[in-house]
């Protein structure tokens, strides 16, 4: 089977991403709009699906699999932990409860600090494409999302009664797709310098 092109292979993992992405928050408007434990399922299990999809978008970019076969392979094994990962913080737990929260926050914070570390290694020390554009980007888009998480993890309680850590999460995460996109166009070789940045470089 003939390999992806580089910066086919980015637009169209990052393409896949976004959709991942919008289908996981499509749930989250509904759950938070109508809380039953259906819509519980799917905002939760779409959240995971983002996470896991993002882990294996990171290694499927920064190693080049650009082979239809092992790329394939890879997101196997990704669908596999994800639907491992389902499976476990569904089923009735000792206590009676019937979703296991503490285990899905520290697999969640696992697999995003595996995403990033490789992003970050990649775009700014990578050896086999180097310094990647839009690194800066994707640097200040890290550091965003993580602060997000951040108040997500804590969970404290409202200040003044108002605004809680899981509203701040929503609030301060559409900033990140913006940087996101502006590196994510980058990878891709859908960027235009403007004129100013043209003339500079032919300097």
């Amino acid at each position: 089977a003939a390999s992806v092109s580089p910066p086919r292979l980015s637009a169209s993992l990052w393409f896949a991403n976004g959709v991942v992405q919008t289908h996981g928050w499509l749930w989250s408007a509904v759950f938070h709009a109508r809380d039953t434990p259906w819509t519980h399922a799917l905002d939760y299990g779409a959240a995971n699906a983002i996470f896991f999809f993002a882990a294996f978008a990171a290694v499927a970019r920064t190693r080049a699999i650009a082979e239809p076969r092992r790329l394939a392979g890879a997101l196997a094994c990704f669908a596999f932990c994800f639907l491992a990962h389902l499976w476990y913080v569904n089923r009735r737990q000792e206590d009676g409860t019937k979703y296991h929260f503490q285990h899905n926050m520290a697999v969640m914070v696992c697999v995003a600090v595996f995403h990033w570390v490789v992003m970050l290694r990649w775009a700014f020390f990578g050896k086999r494409e180097g310094p990647r554009p839009g690194r800066n980007y994707l640097a200040a888009c890290c550091l965003a999302w993580n602060a997000c998480a951040l108040a997500e993890v804590l969970d404290f309680p409202p200040v003044y009664g108002l605004l809680d850590a899981h509203a701040l999460w929503h609030c301060g995460t559409p900033a990140t797709v913006w940087l996101w996109y502006q590196f994510a166009r980058r990878d891709a070789g859908l960027s235009q310098d403007s004129p100013r940045d043209a003339e500079k470089k032919s300097r």
